[in-house]
């Protein structure tokens, strides 16, 4: 599991405060869905192209079930990007790594691949400014 937390600055909590009450969750679960949606996006290249060995033949590429998923608390408001189940539920060997048991009864490591992680490191940036972008656009003009 991979958590990233993203700090506002004092000016985005400001712009949170001037949102109205009964509209803020909405801004928010829009503010994490927006950040969510960039990660999504650049994880999709990073993942091994299908048709590896190993590959299951039939089912959908890891690439195409990577999705954001957006939950909202009583506290906090959650962005969630993963595979999603049942298609990408191997999304995790991939990004670490496994033992595979072979037909001859032996084991070998299957070394990560990172598509995850790399994509949230790189997009720290673009994510701050996608909440920020969102919370402007739902904060009223003073």
């Amino acid at each position: 599991m991979i958590t990233q937390k993203l700090e506002t600055n004092q000016d985005a909590a400001t712009l949170v405060e001037r949102i109205e009450a009964n509209l803020r969750a909405g801004a928010l679960t829009k503010a994490a869905k927006a950040a969510g949606q960039i990660v999504v996006d650049d994880a999709k290249p990073r993942v091994t192209a299908p048709g590896y060995k190993g590959d299951k033949a039939g089912l959908p590429a890891l690439r195409d079930s990577i999705v954001v998923v957006v939950r909202d608390y009583p506290t906090i408001t959650l962005a969630i990007v993963g595979a999603a189940w049942p298609d990408g539920a191997h999304g995790h060997l991939v990004e670490n790594g496994h033992l595979q048991k072979l037909k001859d009864g032996t084991t070998m490591h299957v070394p990560p691949h990172p598509w995850l992680r790399p994509a949230v490191d790189a997009t720290q940036a673009a994510q701050q400014n996608a909440v920020e972008a969102e919370l402007i656009a739902a904060a009223p003009e003073k």
